[in-house]
């Protein structure tokens, strides 16, 4: 005989879903650590993990019932419903456990963008917020990061895409790279749709660290590293984007003493300004005749003046190309650097044949250290993106994986 439906089932609407009372059992759990005071930890990763799915379970995505309004999905449940409540009971409290961050030993971001640079600056003064002293902050290209040892017991890490190795207890994770990996242990803060800056952004807003003038950088940079082209910040925050670009992470990050504040209308962006009013035209008209062949795919562009990303944009966006992939070479202490750009998510794909990555349209990877020229940089790239596997020969992979990369 078939059980009549109780309360629990009566608030539902009668049918009784094992979903939902998996995410009733969270809010419970999560309850009970919050009239426990919250004290650091007390509400665990996977805990946290649980209330998040609950969320996307009750609301049809990914915590849409506690996002402010401009930024909500349609909810799967009728707003005012005994679902929706939970939801937001749900919203309420896992906003609470985005408050109880670990400690890190060491913070680490990208080196090669804004996006990095102001994300990883940002999560620095979180920690010094939270424990009251400076944590190490570390910078890396992608082909650095990967070849790099995770040995912290704890650290915060932003601005690269969430792997299986990054997935330990007492990291905090922000990005906003498409991943295929579920965090299990690690803390996720997780939106394709935002930059890392503003992800960490928001932590920080959640401790009282917001300013106007913050306001307004990490608002710049999330335009220029998204590619927000309609918004009318969009020229401007190219401007910003290229202050990384053209004086380099570690650079930047002296002459402001790692004062984020001080980026807001500093004196070199006039020079960016005129740089972009004066040298990306010619450059482009430049580089448009100057595009030779890699692959019957993959474009090389070179480039003697201007902004290099809005230049090969551009030529993007025009159709001024053949080829749905091209890419810029660049030289940094000593290494070539890869640059990969593209209208239709090939960029990332290339990219990761050189163990980079990326964004699907933007994208990166740094070359052997045999390679010491740009034009060698592009004759590697031609033998490599040429290859044509056959049963018993070496893969693309297998042979740059036979090639010495440099360690930093």
């Amino acid at each position: 005989m078939e059980k009549a439906p109780g309360n629990t089932e009566k608030a539902f609407g009668g049918a009784f879903s094992p979903r939902v009372e998996m995410a009733r059992c969270a809010v419970r759990l999560a309850e009970r650590s919050v009239r426990r005071g919250l004290p650091e930890r007390s509400i665990t990763i996977r805990r946290c993990n649980h209330i998040r799915s609950a969320l996307a379970t009750l609301t049809g995505g990914d915590g849409a019932a506690h996002r402010p309004d401009h930024q909500k999905a349609q909810p799967a449940i009728p707003p005012h419903s005994a679902n929706y409540r939970l939801a937001t009971r749900v919203g309420v409290i896992y906003s609470l456990a985005m408050l109880t961050l670990p400690k890190p030993e060491v913070i680490i971001t990208h080196e090669s963008d804004l996006d990095g640079f102001v994300a990883g600056l940002l999560l620095q003064r979180l920690a010094k917020q939270l424990y009251g002293e400076t944590v190490p902050l570390q910078a890396y290209h992608y082909n650095f990061w990967k070849q790099r040892d995770l040995r912290e017991n704890s650290a915060w890490v932003t601005d690269f895409t969430f792997e299986s190795r990054m997935d330990k207890q007492d990291w905090l994770v922000v990005d906003h790279h498409v991943t295929e990996v579920a965090a299990k242990k690690a803390h996720l803060h997780h939106d394709i749709t935002k930059s890392a800056g503003l992800l960490a952004y928001e932590l920080c807003q959640k401790h009282g660290l917001a300013t106007p003038t913050l306001d307004r950088l990490v608002h710049l940079s999330n335009v220029a590293d998204l590619f927000l082209e309609q918004d009318p910040d969009f020229a401007v925050a190219g401007d910003y984007a290229g202050l990384v670009k053209i004086y380099q992470f570690w650079n930047l990050h002296s002459l402001i003493n790692g004062d984020l504040e001080k980026l807001l209308d500093h004196p070199l962006l006039e020079v960016m300004a005129v740089k972009r009013r004066v040298e990306d035209p010619i450059g482009y008209e430049w580089s448009k005749r100057n595009i030779s062949e890699i692959s019957p795919t993959v474009g090389f562009v070179d480039n003697i003046v201007g902004n290099t990303n809005s230049i090969v944009h551009q030529l993007l966006e025009r159709g001024a190309t053949k080829y749905t992939v091209l890419v810029t070479l660049f030289r940094r202490q000593n290494v070539i650097f890869a640059s990969f750009r593209s209208r239709n998510g090939e960029a990332r794909k290339i990219a990761e044949k050189f163990q980079g990555g990326g964004h699907a349209n933007a994208a990166g990877a740094l070359l052997p250290k045999s390679i010491r020229s740009i034009d060698e940089g592009a004759d590697f790239l031609r033998q490599m993106l040429n290859v044509k596997a056959e049963p018993g020969i070496n893969t693309l992979e297998n042979l740059f994986a036979g090639i010495e990369v440099g360690k930093k």
